[in-house]
């Protein structure tokens, strides 16, 4: 809520359990940082003070929601003076890999509790599995779930890490919208053969015209077992464009694929007779 100019300070403290149970606690920001927004413009000043307090005190602030892979406890001094908000936070983060996802201005007459807040991905240069993630969020305001899990994914789905755009590539299943379509779609040619099949499976889960128009591009995969996963995912959807590239894959290089699409194509005649 914006009162005078600036933005109104709101505290809400809430213990979120993601990985790693974290407390947002008033009194942990205060002394070492200062954070004004006034008119989009943020200002911080901070002597040694740690990251995870200033993004602690940005997302009380800025309706900002903080999801990282790392504790961020590093110590920053900063004087950061009237910057838009993506500005500040590329200078704070200057040495780590994030994504920061803002979302677009309320139209008149549009309910201002389903505004989503900004949100930032803070992504860890370790690949091991073992980080835990901890997030900050306000409970006062929420925007639709779905909403929130389809940025959530999109984000993921741009990670340099396969591990999180396999991720992402399962939740657009899950989420069960069409609009992770695009972005299953571009799945199909990540460089890791487990993403690809992740997008594979999603796009069997989702099935419709578009997931077999995806999934025609599986068969020309590099790697067998990649094109016999398409051939089933295909086989599961079913259809008359599906019988088509069924028909197709009988004449992979690869027996496997073949056998796969053989298979399909006797249990789909025998489905329609």
């Amino acid at each position: 809520m914006r009162t005078g100019g600036g933005l109104a300070l709101t505290v809400r403290e809430a213990c979120i359990a993601a990985g790693l149970t974290f407390c947002l606690g008033f009194a942990h920001a205060q002394g070492d940082v200062r954070v004004v927004i006034n008119d989009d413009a943020v200002t911080i000043k901070a002597d040694n003070t740690s990251v995870r307090s200033v993004l602690e005190e940005l997302s009380r602030q800025a309706s900002l929601i903080v999801m990282s892979q790392e504790s961020l406890d590093e110590l920053v001094t900063l004087d950061i003076d009237q910057r838009t908000l993506p500005a500040a936070i590329r200078h704070l983060l200057r040495h780590k890999s994030f994504m920061l996802h803002q979302p677009r201005p309320v139209s008149i007459g549009e309910p201002h509790d389903t505004t989503p807040y900004s949100k930032i991905w803070i992504f860890s240069e370790e690949s091991d599995g073992s980080q835990n993630t901890w997030m900050t969020q306000f409970t006062a305001r929420q925007y639709p779930a779905a909403n929130s899990e389809m940025i959530d994914y999109q984000i993921l789905a741009s990670s340099d890490r396969g591990r999180d755009r396999e991720e992402a590539m399962y939740g657009f299943g899950e989420i069960g919208s069409g609009g992770g379509i695009e972005y299953l779609q571009e799945g199909l040619s990540d460089p890791e053969e487990r993403v690809r099949e992740a997008a594979i499976e999603s796009l069997a889960d989702l099935g419709g015209t578009e997931s077999v128009k995806a999934l025609s591009i599986a068969l020309n995969d590099p790697e067998a077992s990649v094109r016999v996963d398409a051939v089933d995912a295909l086989g599961e959807i079913g259809g008359k464009d599906t019988l088509k590239l069924l028909q197709g894959a009988m004449a992979d290089e690869n027996h496997m694929v073949r056998e796969a699409a053989a298979e399909w194509l006797t249990e789909l005649a025998w489905m329609h007779d």
